[in-house]
């Protein structure tokens, strides 16, 4: 997750590669892994859909840095979201309602689902021990 993290969501920042690594990770996470490889990618690709949710002003800046990355990302997810749903089939409750959230937010977004991502994201690390 590490090398994923620093090359296509860098400190928040997603650009044109993330949107063509999401259908990858997306399918990795509806196969056969264990739990914790599960949990991990699957709150990358929370954090993606999250900054994929507005622009970055500049590369240093997170959100989807360049023209059109945005729409892009959301649009690898919406071809993705049949492994999203399978993933959440296999996760325990709390990381389906993650995995769950991340469909609704890039089917349609809006800052409510947005919203809704952050919130849901935000209680499954609370429950993961992941915030200080």
């Amino acid at each position: 997750r590490n090398g994923l993290n620093s090359n296509i969501f860098h400190r928040g920042t997603v650009y044109e590669a993330t949107a063509y690594a999401v259908p990858f990770i997306a399918a990795v996470i509806a196969g056969p892994i264990e739990r914790g490889v599960r949990v991990q990618l699957s709150l990358l690709l929370a954090h993606i859909a999250r900054s994929a949710s507005y622009e970055a002003r500049s590369a240093s800046q997170p959100g989807a840095w360049g023209a059109g990355v945005g729409p892009l990302i959301n649009e690898a997810f919406r071809t993705s979201s049949g492994y999203l749903r399978a993933a959440a089939m296999q996760a325990d409750l709390r990381l389906a309602e993650v995995l769950h959230a991340v469909v609704a937010a890039t089917e349609a977004p809006s800052i409510e689902l947005t919203a809704f991502l952050d919130d849901t994201v935000e209680r499954f690390e609370d429950a993961l021990g992941l915030h200080d």
